[in-house]
Order: structure tokens, then sequence, then C-alpha cells
């Protein structure tokens, strides 16, 4: 899986959790705070697959322009008929924060959207 977030919002999350002033465009500091970020996100996703929770692994990040770029592995061991998801990510700070994940299995693609009012979507292929 991978996520964008712009850089600034998500400076500001994770600022507040660590109490001090993150900035992830400086030399070395995506390697610095990887845990932070990892944590962040891990709390802020839960999947599930054909029933089941699946743990998820934060493998890390790039900047692309004002956006991070996150890559994140779900394992699952065969192709899912039915996905649960909660992804919760900056909707702390912004109430109005949409969180859409596409996804595609078998060709068919389908669109999860997790929104303040409806945090858990899911799909069924």
């Amino acid at each position: 899986m991978t996520s964008r977030f712009f850089i600034d919002d998500l400076e500001d999350v994770l600022s507040a959790r660590a109490d001090e002033n993150i900035i992830l465009t400086e030399d070395g500091s995506l390697a610095k705070h990887k845990h932070l970020i990892g944590d962040y996100f891990t709390s802020r996703l839960r999947i599930k697959v054909d029933g089941d929770l699946i743990p998820i692994d934060y493998l890390g990040s790039e900047i692309d322009n004002d956006q991070l770029v996150l890559y994140i592995e779900i394992p699952v061991d065969r192709e899912p008929l039915e996905i649960e998801m909660r992804f919760t990510a900056l909707m702390e700070l912004f109430e109005d924060q949409k969180n859409m994940v596409h996804l595609k299995i078998r060709g068919e693609r389908k669109t999860l959207l997790m929104v303040a009012k409806k945090k858990i979507d899911s799909v069924k292929f």
C-alpha cells in the first residue's frame, strides 16, 4: 500500500505527538523519525481481510515535492473476498479529512472512503 500526505500536515500531527518540532524535509529526518511515522500510521490503520485482522508493516517513506509517500506492507496469503479498513490518519487535525484507498483485485477496482463520521469502510470482491 502506498499513501500520500502533505508534508506540512504530517509534520503538525507528528510534532503534537512527539511534543517537539518535527521537520521531515531536513537531511536525515525521515530515517530519524521512521519509528514515529510508523507508529503513527500503524495506530491509525486497521485492516481486516475476510474477517481476519492483518498486522501491517510500515516499510518507510520518501518525499515527492510537497508530499510524503508512505509504503506499508499488508501481508496476505490469498486474494481477498472482503476487505474492511479503518484509516483515521490526520482526522484528529482536520475534521473534514478524507482518506481514500483504491484497491484492484482480479482486475476489479473498488474504492474505500473513510471520513470522520464513517471511519470504517469495506468492499467485497
